[in-house]
């Protein structure tokens, strides 16, 4: 498990997504930051949908792709 996979809380109320989707968009944009990329949108965007990919619990593939929704839904 990645540490980006590792920032995701597990919990089924729904009134902790946001927690959760904040919590795995800012381990994506540090996971960026460390391997020298920039956080710009595209590059957070395919971080979150690669990590999503290579989740293995049906409940972190959840929060990626609410976080992918989330960001994609303030660019518009």
């Amino acid at each position: 498990m990645s540490r980006l996979q590792g920032a995701i809380l597990h919990s089924d109320d729904d009134s902790n997504n946001m927690v959760e989707i904040h919590a795995v968009i800012g381990r994506a944009v540090a996971a960026l930051l460390e391997s020298g990329q920039s956080p710009h949108i595209q590059n957070l965007i395919t971080m979150l949908q690669v990590h999503g990919a290579q989740a293995m619990d049906k409940s972190q593939k959840e929060i990626f792709l609410l976080a992918k929704r989330f960001i994609t839904e303030k660019m518009h």
